[in-house]
């Protein structure tokens, strides 16, 4: 029967033998169950990207980008790419200066004359088809003696270039504007000047001035020392001139003289009565340290007499009982 009279299930629950072996087994499969890693199924985030442009331009800038394949495959295969479009470079630029360009006074200012070299060794190998065309077409070759008396066979096309290059040079001159690669030839064209003194002598202009006719005696400098001393104002510093903090107690001048004065004088007053009062406050601060020294020294006495009179009365009273007991006796 059940606790409210309803009668029980009749079907019993048989029960689970266990065994030691059981037991053991059964710790083992959950020591496994723990140490397995779990695994979770993974689902995709709700949330969306930040920006939904970066993935497509990373995309393209990947695509832009040039690999290795592009420029070889290797690092040094891609040194050696930058290497020859820098040789390329650097060929155009001599190209053009041999051709005469290259900017205003690159050709006079350069210290190297191509046209002499080229002639002299040769034609260099990274000429292009346009450059020998060029020289082709004007390809007949002159016989030129330079200044120095050397001659040399050169196409007609150089040798008006370097007589262009020789008239700008004079015009260069006379206009005073030689360019640095040619100043010396300048310099050493044009005579000694005549104004340069050599050797040991007597500088008797370095006395000879304006004011004086001679060498100036005692007299002469004093009165022109004297003319000048009155001839120069009185300079004063300008406060207003200067933007900046000025100290505590700072004080700020007139320009004009007599007021300048006046405020001197009154400043001499203020200083005299200022040291003034202070020696009146020394002397009073002096009476009322004496005065408390003289009445500390009141107040000691008093306190010395109060204690002597009682240690003398003490002393009195112990006689006199001293004194008692023999007096019995």
């Amino acid at each position: 029967m059940s606790l409210y009279g309803a009668p029980g299930s009749q079907s019993k629950q048989s029960p689970i033998p266990l065994s030691q072996s059981s037991i053991h087994a059964l710790a083992t499969e959950l020591a496994l169950a723990r140490t397995r890693p779990r695994q979770f199924r993974t689902r995709p985030s709700q949330k969306p990207l930040s920006n939904r442009g970066v993935a497509a331009r990373a995309a393209r800038d990947e695509a832009s980008r040039p690999t290795s394949r592009d420029l070889g495959g290797d690092p040094d295969e891609q040194e050696w790419v930058r290497s020859r479009k820098k040789l390329i470079v650097k060929a155009g630029v001599y190209e053009r200066l041999r051709k005469g360009g290259g900017g205003d006074g690159v050709e006079e200012d350069g210290l190297v004359d191509f046209n002499r070299k080229w002639v002299e060794e040769g034609e260099p190998e990274f000429c292009t088809s346009s450059s020998s065309s060029d020289e082709e077409e004007g390809g007949e070759m002159v016989e030129h003696t330079d200044d120095l008396g050397r001659t040399r066979r050169i196409s007609s096309k150089a040798l008006a270039r370097m007589l262009r290059r020789e008239a700008r040079a004079g015009q260069g001159a006379q206009d005073q504007q030689i360019p640095p690669s040619q100043a010396h030839h300048h310099l050493a064209a044009q005579p000694a000047p005549e104004s340069i003194s050599y050797g040991p002598r007597i500088q008797t202009g370095a006395f000879q001035t304006a004011n004086f006719s001679s060498v100036p005696t005692s007299d002469m400098l004093a009165t022109a020392m004297s003319i000048e001393k009155e001839g120069v104002d009185e300079v004063h510093y300008d406060a207003g001139s200067e933007v900046r903090t000025k100290g505590v107690g700072f004080y700020r001048f007139s320009k004009d003289e007599d007021d300048r004065k006046r405020e001197f004088q009154e400043l001499e007053e203020e200083r005299r009565r200022t040291e003034r009062e202070r020696g009146e406050m020394a002397k009073k601060k002096r009476k009322r340290k004496l005065d408390l020294e003289r009445r500390k020294e009141e107040v000691r006495n008093k306190r010395r007499g109060k204690v002597g009179g009682t240690w003398l009365e003490g002393f009195i009273g112990e006689l006199e009982e001293g004194k008692a007991p023999g007096a019995d006796k």
